[in-house]
Order: structure tokens, then C-alpha cells, then sequence
């Protein structure tokens, strides 16, 4: 048995290891008896089997109790391993609804095990989900168990068909998948009251890179501001005829609209406050003498709020860069030709990517309040980003 302690006074994490076998080279059988000796210790304990599975069209996630089964279906891109973290979460959300004194999720993901063995370090959005769960279960002795999945366990073997053949689905933080190191994006997935339509909903978990956070902060801002977005919807109609129409940046260049949320959003919305450089000689800076081996920032997210550099400078407008004297925030990709970011356009042609398919297929809603960005070596906005997300008809 392993105990792993949380930071705090939360309770600990209690993971059971019964199986020491090498999986290949051992009878199902061997497996069998064994999980049914362990049964036998833990007969007061109530077996909760979860299993995830993913296959061209179609991700499910079940939780199999012993007098019933919850099953659901995610979305398809999700990844295995997020099924198989939503089966746990599925199976601790049920507990947390009935009076159990003590139970045992079993599950046959090696993953989600290590996972919640190393849940303090993981800030994977259904990790954290099933911490909360876990911990807010106080009256419940709750513990975990990887088996072996396909060796024969009933429990196991019915989560199994359960979660190839789920149908239903709801409401739920599920992320669509795993985007370490560079973001967690959570999506939520429901109906819209009324309309039949689906809804999607990102969650903003955190952000260490400048093009997803870019990306974030465009399709908020986009969202926020209809006009662009019906602007930017008639001008790609023609270059994506279909909300299946191939783009190659090879070939031809994005509209101009998609360059121009893209560049206000470096102005507007920067994913860092400047940059910096050691001058290697004297200088006078706006009236000042610097020596030297002087650390200088040029700080573009100040200088680009100003109304010396930009007309308007708090209002959200990409058709500001219709003008070709406007001065585009270049100098997030570094300064200097010996300095400047080799990568500068794979990001913006990723970005650009990005928005392209996303404002092609998808209707975009803001409804909460102005969110302020704060800088933790980059910036990340100051709390949850919820974006609402219609798919467009064809």
C-alpha cells in the first residue's frame, strides 16, 4: 500500500498495488485468483471498475458500480488517457452523490494511476478534478487499485464494454487533450437552451507559451467584438469555401482580416511585456545617459496602449492595420536580425492556421466581464477564460 501526501491537511491518497506479475508471461488465471484473494481482504469496501476507450470516431468512458453503470461519450479528439482519468472522475462525481462509507475504484490504467500517484506535481485539469472530488469525500474511506485489463475481472471486462458502447453524454470539464507543456485548455461540452445546438466551452487553465496564448486572446477578443467577427466570416468564406476546405500558407496567404486580429493582438493583448537587451555601448535614451552593459527593456505592452503610437489605442480594432504606416508588434518574436526569433513564422502561420479553422467553423460568445492580463514571466489573463463556441452550419 502507498500513501502520498498532499500538501495541506488534505487527506492522503491511498493507491493499492496487489499485482507484481510480468502481464505476458503470466495465465489469466494467476491474475483471477489473485484479484479475488484481494477482494476477499476488501469485502467491506465497494468495487467501482472504470475503463476508458478510443477508437477512429468514438471516445467513451464508464464507471461500472456494482448495481449499475454510468457510461458517457467525450468528444473525439480526446485521448485515451483522458478517458481513462474521466472514467475515475465519472466514478468519484456518482460516490459523491451516494452514502458510501468505503470503496475501491479499480481501474486498468497504468497512467491514471501514476497520475494520482503524482497528483501534487500534475496540474492536469481531470487530475485536479478527482483531487477535489476525492478530498471534499470526507466520510468516505476512498481508495484506488490498478488491475490488468482483458485478463477476465467481471468488473473490469463489463467498464471495458460499457465505455465502447456509450451514447450518452453531458455537460462536463473534459479537456480535449493533454497540451503539456504549452497549455491545459478545458472544453465543456452541453446544449444550448433552446437551440439543440452544441455549445463548447474553454476553460483557461494556464498558458507558458506565446501562441496559444495568442490565440486565446484573439478569439477572446474577437469574441467580444461581433462586427470583426462577421468581417472576418465573409472574408474567409472565400478563401474556405467548406468548413472542410484544405489552407496551406505554401500556396496563398491568409486574408488580411486573420493578419490583422493577429497583429491587434499583439498590440492589445501581448504575451509578454517587452523584451530586453545588455547595450555594449553608451547611449542616450530619451534623454537619459546609459552606460554600458545597461539591462534596457523595451517595454511594447506599455508603448502600444499609448495614443502617441496608435490612434484609439484602447478599442480592440484589427482594421487599424489597413494602413501601411501602422506600426505592427513585431518585437514579441525578439529584436534585431542577429536576435530575432528563428521560429517567428512557424508561430504565425500556426496562429494563423488556427483562426482560420476555428472562425470558419465556429460561432464565438464572450458573456463575462473584461479580463485583465498579469505577467508571471509571461502574460496568462487574471483568471478562467470561458469562451462559447456554436458550430456554424455548412
Amino acid at each position: 500500500m502507498l500513501k502520498i501526501p498532499l500538501l495541506g491537511r488534505r487527506r492522503n491518497l491511498i493507491l493499492l498495488t496487489i499485482f507484481y506479475f510480468f502481464k505476458p508471461s503470466t495465465s489469466d488465471i494467476v491474475f483471477q485468483q489473485h484479484f479475488y484473494d484481494h477482494r476477499q481482504h476488501y469485502s467491506d469496501y465497494i468495487p467501482i471498475y472504470t475503463d476508458g476507450s478510443k477508437s477512429d470516431n468514438h471516445v467513451g468512458s464508464a464507471a461500472v458500480f456494482p448495481d449499475f453503470t454510468i457510461a458517457e461519450t467525450l468528444h473525439p479528439f480526446c485521448s485515451v488517457y483522458t478517458s481513462e482519468l474521466y472514467a475515475i472522475y465519472l466514478g468519484l462525481l456518482k460516490i459523491s452523490t451516494l452514502n458510501f462509507k468505503k470503496a475501491i475504484i479499480y481501474t486498468d490504467s497504468r497512467s491514471g494511476i501514476n497520475a494520482l500517484r503524482s497528483a501534487k506535481h500534475n496540474t492536469h485539469p481531470l487530475v485536479m478534478q478527482c483531487l477535489h472530488l476525492h478530498h471534499t469525500l470526507k466520510k468516505s474511506k476512498i481508495k484506488y487499485c490498478w488491475i490488468p485489463g482483458h485478463v477476465g475481472i467481471p468488473g473490469n471486462e463489463h467498464a471495458d464494454k460499457a465505455a465502447k458502447s456509450a451514447n450518452a453524454s453531458r455537460e462536463a470539464f473534459v479537456p480535449l487533450m493533454p497540451y503539456k507543456p504549452l497549455s491545459y485548455l478545458n472544453i465543456e461540452y452541453g446544449k444550448e437552451s433552446g437551440t439543440g445546438s452544441q455549445t463548447i466551452n474553454f476553460i483557461k487553465y494556464s498558458l507558458q507559451s506565446k501562441v496559444p496564448l495568442t490565440v486565446l486572446m484573439a478569439l477572446y477578443n474577437v469574441a467580444r467584438n461581433k462586427d470583426i467577427q462577421i468581417q472576418a466570416r465573409e472574408e474567409l468564406v472565400e478563401y474556405l469555401p467548406t468548413k472542410d476546405s484544405k489552407y496551406c500558407s505554401l500556396n496563398i496567404s491568409p486574408p488580411d482580416i486573420i493578419e490583422h486580429i493577429v497583429w491587434e493582438t499583439l498590440r492589445f493583448s501581448p504575451p509578454i511585456i517587452g523584451n530586453g537587451r545588455i547595450i555594449k555601448s553608451d547611449m542616450v535614451l530619451g534623454g537619459y545617459n546609459v552606460p554600458k552593459e545597461t539591462n534596457v527593456i523595451l517595454h511594447f505592452q506599455v508603448a502600444s496602449l499609448l495614443e502617441e503610437f496608435y490612434s484609439d489605442p484602447l478599442k480592440f480594432n484589427p482594421n487599424r492595420f489597413k494602413s501601411a504606416s501602422a506600426d505592427r508588434v513585431k518585437k514579441v518574436f525578439a529584436v534585431g536580425s542577429w536576435r530575432a526569433c528563428i521560429g517567428s513564422r512557424f508561430a504565425s502561420d500556426t496562429m494563423f492556421l488556427i483562426l482560420l479553422k476555428m472562425l470558419r467553423n465556429f460561432e464565438f460568445s464572450y458573456d463575462g466581464g473584461e479580463i485583465a492580463m498579469i505577467n508571471r514571466l509571461h502574460n496568462e489573463p487574471e483568471k478562467p477564460l470561458f469562451l462559447k463556441l456554436k458550430p456554424l452550419p455548412e
